[in-house]
């Protein structure tokens, strides 16, 4: 790569874009003048992510110093792969959200909650962008807050108490975690370290305590609740009280894949990986403490999943097991492994909101939320119940699906140290036992339960079903172009 360029123009030409969408849902009274300029700008921003992406190599590394406060605490941005991957990926899922949420929010009386809605949505995506590109962990810690408190009005947007009582569960866990462990941790780091940039190789070195690292590493995981990892995780299940769209975009995309990003940063770009993979894999007994964490992750939350009939809780404590696989590959430490995590994130996020999508096409037809309701549900909607289980079946990891993938890769990066592949050989198995244990009784009651003569089915606007259809040929693109995207991301790294 080359060296480090101190410009704020490319950087200001992508975070401008989404300041602006706020600014419109603010001031524009016609909704339809404000849903399509809106719509063209976040295409702008789409393809100004693109277009840098592709000339990256060119442009190298891009760092825009916005405000300095004290001298080393700096209000800092950049552009590397990474970010603008993760950015990338949120942007595009934007887009196909707000378009399905068109359809969605097409009732009258939903015209407050539609307003708040796109509102409070762009500032989301605006801190998630900010966030990705921060250049320290000072940056990050502020936009990682400003989109704790920008989301909390979304999972409160229909007012009723038990979205009031999911906001405030949402707000505690995550402010408490962020302020009493995640900004400590970054305290003592600025002691330890003399800084708080971001430099791939990380920036604490040998000379440190072993067990202060470790600690330090504890506090880190448990602190970023964003990554929902067992036990800081009961605020996405109960954050599904929202509406589809804002379960869809910010609990299966923009928020916990903020927190699986504010691993990497952290675990690849504070840490010293070579002493850290060491320190970790002989911490307790010899094996690896960041995979024994998402292990039980992955198995509890998975049971979890057996034991709903809500199909959005269904969807929430899969999300809870499937982050928990990005950060066992994190917990490999290497360059693959950081290319292999982006594209896991790309993988779950395609198919999760496609499943999100079609609970919501579901909901919107019949009314229909529960398993035990989906009786011979396939006979009336045939196509919704066929994307939703083609993405279910990528969540499982069935092959020709980005979550093959996803795991195939998995395994090729662990089978590179003898000491891991077996946990995460039987872990993967596992996993997909359970993730089939909870999504095969939604299928097999679609399509081969006697139909419940009660269902009475409405049409399902056109936006919503092409929204679906395109997230869920986006889980096979993503299965026939893996590898470029792996070795394109490991490549600029």
């Amino acid at each position: 790569m080359a060296n480090v360029e101190y410009n704020f123009l490319p950087i200001l030409n992508i975070i401008s874009l989404p300041c602006i969408v706020i600014i419109l849902n603010y001031i524009l009274r016609n909704a339809i003048i404000r849903h399509t300029t809106s719509l063209l700008i976040i295409v702008c921003f789409i393809h100004n992510i693109m277009c840098t992406i592709y000339n990256l190599d060119n442009i190298g590394q891009v760092k825009w110093v916005w405000l300095e406060l004290l001298p080393g605490l700096k209000i800092e941005f950049y552009l590397e792969i990474t970010s603008l991957m993760f950015v990338a990926m949120t942007a595009v899922l934007w887009f196909i959200t707000y378009i399905y949420s068109l359809g969605y929010f097409v009732n009258k009386h939903q015209e407050l909650h539609t307003r708040n809605f796109y509102l409070y949505m762009s500032i989301g995506i605006t801190c998630t962008t900010l966030l990705g590109f921060s250049a320290n962990l000072f940056t990050l810690f502020i936009f990682y807050e400003f989109l704790t408190l920008s989301t909390y009005p979304l999972v409160s947007l229909s007012k009723s108490v038990s979205s009031y009582n999911a906001g405030r569960k949402y707000l505690m866990y995550l402010l408490f975690t962020s302020t009493g462990l995640l900004l400590p941790a970054i305290i003592i780091t600025y002691m330890l370290a003399g800084s708080v940039e971001f430099t791939l190789g990380g920036i604490i070195g040998f000379n440190a305590n072993p067990l202060i690292i470790l600690i330090l590493l504890a506090m880190y995981i448990f602190g970023v609740a964003k990554a929902a990892l067992i036990p800081m995780h009961s605020w996405l299940p109960t954050a599904m009280v929202a509406p589809i769209p804002v379960s869809a975009l910010l609990h299966a995309v923009a928020v916990v894949k903020a927190g699986i990003f504010t691993l990497i940063k952290i675990l690849f770009y504070i840490f010293d990986v070579k002493h850290l993979h060491y320190l970790v894999a002989h911490a307790w007994l010899g094996y690896n403490i960041v995979q024994i964490i998402t292990i039980v992750t992955i198995i509890i939350a998975s049971l979890y999943a057996i034991k709903q009939n809500q199909i959005k809780s269904i969807l929430a404590y899969s999300t809870i097991a499937q982050l928990a696989y990005c950060v066992m590959t994190l917990s490999l430490f290497s360059k693959k492994a950081i290319a292999v995590t982006i594209f896991q994130m790309f993988a779950h996020a395609a198919a999760k909101i496609s499943l999100f999508f079609a609970a919501g096409n579901i909901q919107k037809a019949t009314g229909i939320t529960e398993i035990n309701k989906c009786l011979g549900l396939a006979r009336e909607l045939p196509f919704t119940i066929i994307l939703f289980m083609v993405c279910a079946l990528s969540i499982i990891g069935m092959p020709f699906t980005a979550g093959f993938m996803s795991k195939y890769y998995l395994i090729i990066e662990a089978l590179r140290d003898n000491n891991v592949i077996w946990p995460v050989l039987i872990t993967i198995i596992l996993g997909t036992i359970f993730s089939t244990c909870y999504f095969i009784p939604i299928i097999f009651k679609s399509f081969w339960s006697v139909k419940d003569i009660n269902i009475v089915v409405k049409d399902i606007p056109i936006s919503m079903r092409l929204t679906t259809v395109t997230t869920t040929l986006i889980v096979f693109l993503l299965f026939i172009y893996a590898g470029n995207i792996i070795s394109y991301v490991e490549n600029l790294l």
